[in-house]
Formats: structure tokens, sequence, C-alpha cells
């Protein structure tokens, strides 16, 4: 159940006849009061697609309810075999607030890519947590504030593959500040360097991967008070 920060102002005014100069007499105490009550953390959750992967190409008036990677290229790193990759990938915007605790995202992926039978490896699809300081809060009047560095004491996940249960994406300082987090999904290629992007099992798509629209697999991401 969802708890908000509850400000309540309780005011008593006292009604004057009107009398002609200045008066001496003041208003008398007016009792005020500000109730405070941790709640359970809470967030939103935005998708959208990364054309390219370039967050500058991002349509932010586009939300979307599924991730749906329709565009990939073959590339090959030193050392490697030629492997297919996405060419747009998807941020989950994650706008979290601990509500006076401590909190923790983790994303779970569950499910296997398949085409008429055949797999995708399950090591090839990955989830990437972000901490962008860029990122901004929008206010109801229009204006708009960069959240800034991440706060001290909170620490965010490492790359790993999507397909398994909890994998931490980011865990809050104690207690937990309003923040922007991303958990940024694709299917990526060996580095430059020909190093694996995650050491979770790794598995590239090999160039040889039979054609057609692989599907079953699905992602959630939750928050919780630690």
């Amino acid at each position: 159940m969802k708890k908000l920060f509850c400000f309540m102002l309780l005011c008593s005014f006292l009604v004057f006849p009107v009398v002609t100069g200045y008066s001496a007499t003041t208003s008398g105490p007016i009792p005020v009061t500000a109730s405070i009550q941790a709640g359970t953390p809470d967030m939103t959750v935005v998708i959208h697609k990364v054309p390219q992967g370039d967050w500058h190409l991002i349509n932010w008036s586009e939300s979307l309810g599924s991730m749906a990677f329709d565009k990939f290229t073959v590339v090959q790193r030193p050392g490697r075999a030629p492997q297919w990759t996405n060419v747009d990938s998807f941020a989950v915007f994650l706008y979290a607030d601990g509500l006076g605790k401590q909190y923790q995202i983790k994303s779970s992926g569950t499910g296997s890519f398949l085409s008429g039978g055949v797999p995708l490896p399950a090591g090839s699809f990955a989830c990437i947590p972000v901490y962008s300081a860029d990122d901004e809060w929008k206010y109801p009047d229009g204006t708009t504030m960069k959240q800034g560095a991440m706060p001290s004491g909170a620490t965010l996940g490492s790359k790993d593959r999507a397909l398994q249960s909890s994998q931490v994406v980011y865990t809050s300082e104690n207690p937990g500040s309003a923040r922007i987090i991303q958990a940024y999904y694709a299917f990526p290629p060996y580095d430059v360097s020909g190093a694996a992007p995650h050491n979770n099992g790794y598995e590239p798509i090999p160039a040889n991967q039979a054609n057609g629209t692989y599907s079953g697999v699905t992602v959630t991401l939750d928050i919780t008070a630690l």
C-alpha cells in the first residue's frame, strides 16, 4: 500500500472588528503541525526505445509497454567469431522513492527466447544498470531539475545476464532519497577489445543463428525496503 508524505497545516484565525488606526492586539499563537510517516518504497516505470543506443535519439513523448528488438546487425571483435547484436536498445526509467526507508531495485527475467523450437543463447540478453546525474525530475509547473551525483552510500548493480532472478540494479543510501535509475536491456556484443560484456555466463548470438522472431521472455522490476 502506498503511503505518501503528508503535511498538515492546522491554522486558527481570530476575527476582529474593523477599527481605525493601528491596534496593539496580536493574533495569538497559531498551532502548526507537520506529520511525516514512512511508507513502502514506490516507483514509476517508463520504457523508452533507445535508437542506435543513443540517448539523444530517444522519443521522450513515446512510452512503451513492451520491448521489441527488431533490428540486428552482425559485428566481429578481435579474436571472436562474427555475432549478431541489436541496433536499437531499450531503457526502463525507474522513478524511485524510498519514502523514508532504504530500498533496493531488482530485475528478474524469466522464460526462453524461442522461434519454432529454436532458442537464442540465454546469456546473450543483458541488463545494464545505469545512473545518470543528468536525468531530470519534471515538476507540475513544467520546471525541471537534474538529480545530480549518486548519493554517498548508494551503489549501482553490475552488468549481468537478464535471464535470471533478482539481479540487483540499485541499492539506495539509508534512508533512500528519490532517484531516477535506468535498467538498460540489450543483446550486447563482445567489447572492442574482445572481452565479454559481462562475466556471468555470457553467450553471443552466432552469425549463423536461424532467422525468426524469438519470444517467450518477460522481465519484471521491483523495489523493496531493506
